[in-house]
């Protein structure tokens, strides 16, 4: 089994993400990209994430956030 990238998140990002996840303003497509990133961040596998939220593979934009935009300030790749 492959293990996916910690995605790790200062407090500011993470009360910012909270914030945009439990949103009724923001689209439902950053909403659940919010969700995605803070289940990943307590190390959720991709696998649990896809079946807690109800959705399909994550590997992809998993290894995108963590490679090519780790240190990004604020919400980088969300909405993209």
């Amino acid at each position: 089994m492959r293990v996916a990238p910690t995605i790790e998140l200062t407090d500011v990002t993470r009360k910012a993400l909270e914030k945009a996840a439990n949103s009724n303003t923001q689209s439902v497509r950053f909403a659940r990209r919010a969700r995605i990133v803070l289940l990943a961040s307590q190390g959720m596998t991709n696998q649990e994430i896809a079946q807690t939220l109800g959705i399909g593979a994550l590997v992809r934009w998993r290894q995108w956030r963590t490679q090519v935009r780790p240190r990004s300030v604020g919400f980088g790749g969300l909405t993209g």
